[in-house]
């Protein structure tokens, strides 16, 4: 399919749009992917759901939505450091149980060891938000 031809059918069918998979350096001839419009949305945007837990219960939550950037880790860079705004909490760091556990289950809880300042809570929990496919 040509380039003309892809530009074509993106201009009459809005749903579609036209990824970049690269081009070979011989023939500067480019390949692209037609992708579903709604795939191309789900992949980027992401929900993340934030708690504050004390005492073993709910203080605040929050959930934010990010699909600014291309990248996954950037999404949820971006979600984390919202939410810790929303609480006005430093913004924890990462161990490798909580890459290990977020990578298992979507979810991981940050205590006072991810945290350089003294916290006033229990937990922060984030969980990723993920909607239900019909």
């Amino acid at each position: 399919m040509t380039l003309t031809k892809i530009y074509d059918r993106l201009m009459t069918n809005k749903k579609y749009f036209a990824m970049n998979e690269g081009f070979k350096s011989k023939e500067i001839r480019f390949y692209y992917k037609i992708v579903p419009m709604k795939a191309v949305e789900e992949a980027k945007m992401i929900k993340i759901w934030g708690k504050l837990i004390s005492d073993n219960r709910i203080i605040k939550d929050e959930v934010s939505m990010c699909e600014a950037y291309d990248n996954y880790q950037e999404n949820l860079k971006f979600c984390i450091t919202e939410l810790c705004y929303k609480f006005d909490i430093s913004t924890p760091y990462w161990l490798k149980s909580n890459v290990n556990e977020y990578n298992k289950r979507r979810k991981t809880s940050f205590d006072e060891n991810n945290f350089i300042e003294e916290i006033a809570f229990d937990k922060f929990i984030i969980e990723e938000l993920r909607q239900n496919k019909k």
